[in-house]
């Protein structure tokens, strides 16, 4: 997760104005995901991010079909 840079994605969330806050889902499971999450809880950003954990690729494609931004 470090890699794609889903702590500055976070951090960029926070500083929208509320009312322009995209909704984000992070997919996946990994070392990090405690930390973004702390961090999520601590920004009070738990309207705006959800964690979906692991999934298989089909779910994802399936996912992604819904999303404005992949």
């Amino acid at each position: 997760m470090r890699k794609k840079g889903l702590s500055y994605a976070i951090s960029a969330l926070n500083n929208l104005p509320e009312e322009s806050r995209p909704r984000l889902e992070i997919v996946g499971d990994g070392p990090l995901r405690a930390a973004l999450e702390f961090q999520v809880n601590e920004l009070n950003l738990q309207d705006f991010i959800e964690f979906k954990g692991s999934k298989k690729p089909e779910q994802i494609r399936e996912m992604a079909r819904n999303y404005d931004a992949f």
